[in-house]
């Protein structure tokens, strides 16, 4: 097997151990718990629960999201139509799998320390996170190659090999400037100031890559000559 290439069988038990980890955590602190305990399950901008849910909800839920995460990433490997240029992007696509799970176990750990009476700085664990993620997503994003499920999709982007490739080369390093921005914003004191800051980098790395590809397709060479 070429390296580049996804194993299938390898994602599969990585995915395994992180839905085993989560469900044993979860089975750890179900017995913690009051039958009728409220666990938080989402927090405002001031790092405070502003939801609760109960038992099956606060310490199921994630796992069972991160379950389809992972059946969906495993779907797309067989239904994207250019299923082929996925396996070619195989190093990048792993990569963006592995980091999802451990933010998902990560998201899930915090969670239960929670629900037990583990006093946490939400704001900053959850944009730390956050701030990895893009980094690490963005240091890989130039190696997706074009399809339709995995990567900057815009109309342009999906039309041209050469606008895919320049898009998400650009695109790569803006998903890194945002994540070490979300990063920084995480030693800000809770509030608007740090939302707005992790809203506006992420909305700001959009609208650029999303116009940027728009350029490089109205001036891509093979489109004019289609157009002319």
């Amino acid at each position: 097997m070429n390296n580049n290439q996804i194993n299938l069988k390898r994602m599969g038990l990585i995915s395994a151990f992180a839905l085993a980890a989560m469900a044993a955590l979860s089975a750890w602190a179900w017995p913690q718990l009051p039958a009728d305990a409220s666990i938080p399950v989402h927090w405002g901008l001031s790092g405070t629960p502003d939801r609760y849910g109960g038992k099956w909800e606060g310490l199921f839920g994630l796992p069972l999201v991160t379950l389809g995460i992972t059946l969906l990433l495993t779907a797309i490997l067989y239904i994207d139509p250019l299923h082929a240029n996925i396996q070619r992007s195989g190093k990048a696509y792993t990569i963006t799998w592995i980091v999802l799970l451990l933010f998902m176990a990560a998201l899930h750990l915090f969670v239960v320390f929670a629900a037990l009476g583990w006093v946490m700085k939400t704001n900053l664990i959850f944009s730390m996170g956050m701030g990895v993620v893009f980094l690490v997503i963005g240091n890989y994003m130039g190696k997706i190659r074009r399809n339709y499920t995995f990567g900057i999709k815009t109309p342009w982007t999906l039309a041209s090999d050469r606008v895919w490739d320049k898009t998400h080369r650009l695109g790569g390093r803006v998903f890194m400037l945002a994540g070490l921005l979300i990063l920084l914003g995480a030693f800000l004191p809770s509030g608007p100031l740090q939302l707005y800051l992790m809203l506006g980098s992420l909305i700001g790395a959009t609208i650029l890559v999303v116009l940027y590809s728009y350029a490089v397709w109205r001036n891509d060479p093979a489109v004019q000559v289609e157009r002319g």
